[in-house]
């Protein structure tokens, strides 16, 4: 019994565990089940238990998906909130959003270079995410990135460092509802308190 997922995804718990049917319940090894299913890349948890008679279950807890990065040829790969890449997909146009660093490293594996725009991309508010295209980290030599906004047209939002998002956003917000959209290149919110 598998709790959590269906489908194929239940199907692959069920081979991942190793656990062949017929096998006496005390002659099961749950914890190396439980640690094959938490090495699947989209499992953030999972525990395998057993009940008599003969009962095996296997509770599994998914990675959610929150953005995608570009792989370099084509297609994307996805990750969750802690920058893990969950799954490969063909595209990166889609409901996810779209930070444009590429990914390296297999799945199960931390993108490193996303993590600074992980925590705008959950924090941007339903009115603006209509008018960002992507997230952008820009590298200076540092290992602090700046956060950059591809906006719809062709203005960009410049972030910086990834401190006091909220009011940046904000900031960015009142600009937006106080500009013509169509003569700004740049939108400076480095400094929440004094956007250019």
């Amino acid at each position: 019994e598998v709790n959590g997922v269906v489908g194929t995804q239940a199907a692959e718990v069920i081979t991942t565990t190793g656990l062949e049917l017929g096998t006496p319940l005390l002659d099961l090894d749950l914890d190396a089940a439980t640690d094959a299913v938490t090495e699947l890349p989209w499992v953030l948890s999972a525990e395998v238990t057993r009940s008599w008679p003969g009962t095996v279950t296997v509770d599994v807890a998914r990675r959610t998906p929150v953005a995608v990065l570009p792989t370099g040829v084509g297609g994307g790969v996805i990750i969750d909130g802690e920058g893990v890449a969950i799954a490969r997909t063909v595209s990166t146009l889609g409901e996810l959003p779209v930070i444009t660093v590429t990914a390296s490293g297999g799945l199960g594996e931390i993108q490193d270079f996303a993590l600074p725009a992980i925590p705008v991309v959950q924090s941007v508010p339903a009115d603006l995410d209509p008018w960002i295209e992507t997230f952008g980290i820009a590298y200076d030599g540092s290992e602090n990135g700046e956060l950059v906004l591809d906006l719809v047209g062709t203005a960009v939002a410049e972030l910086g460092l990834g401190t006091d998002i909220e009011a940046k956003l904000d900031a960015l917000r009142a600009v937006l509802g106080r500009v013509d959209r169509t003569c700004i290149a740049v939108i400076d919110v480095r400094i929440a308190e004094l956007p250019l």
